[in-house]
Order: C-alpha cells, then structure tokens, then sequence
C-alpha cells in the first residue's frame, strides 16, 4: 500500500495551496493513491501481453520531399510581407 505525506509532497513540488484549498486537494490525492492501490493488488504475472488491434490502421504514408514550385510566386501570395517572409499577427506573448 502506497502512503503518502501530504504537506511534504506541497514542500517538495513547491506547491503553496491556499488552507481552504487544501482539504479538497488531499482527497484528491488520496483517491489517486487509492486508484493505485487497487491496481497493485492485480495479479498480471500469468496475463499474455496483448497486442495493438488497431495495427493496420496505424500505417503512415513515406515521406517524400517534393519541391513546391516557384517560391517568389508563393511569396507574391501572401497578404501581407516583408522582404521575403509572411506577415502574420503574433501568436506568441512576449514576457
């Protein structure tokens, strides 16, 4: 059976949970420790490993590089550019 220290598990992962939080929080640990548990005590020794079902259907295609043709044309597209890139909006929040 797994056990577990609750405040030095906050300690160690440098968690700071509010008081009013942390009941909430400790059950929710304790179920998964439970879940856990409950998996330990299977006896697999005797399973026969099972195989992926779905094989034939995980088959990806060869990648082939293919030339894309004319890029000023490509360039020429864009909506919006500057010298030879796209201008796009920001995806990514600077810090």
């Amino acid at each position: 059976m797994v056990e577990f220290d609750f405040e030095n598990i906050l300690k160690l992962s440098m968690i700071d949970i509010p008081k009013e939080k942390k009941k909430f929080f400790r059950e929710q640990i304790e179920q998964i420790i439970d879940f856990f548990n409950i998996i330990n005590e299977l006896k697999l020794e005797e399973v026969e490993p099972t195989q992926w079902k779905f094989e034939e259907s995980q088959r990806l295609r060869e990648d082939i590089p293919e030339s894309f043709g004319n890029a000023k044309e490509i360039i020429e597209g864009f909506p919006k550019k500057r010298d030879r890139f796209a201008v796009v909006p920001q995806v990514i929040e600077s810090s």
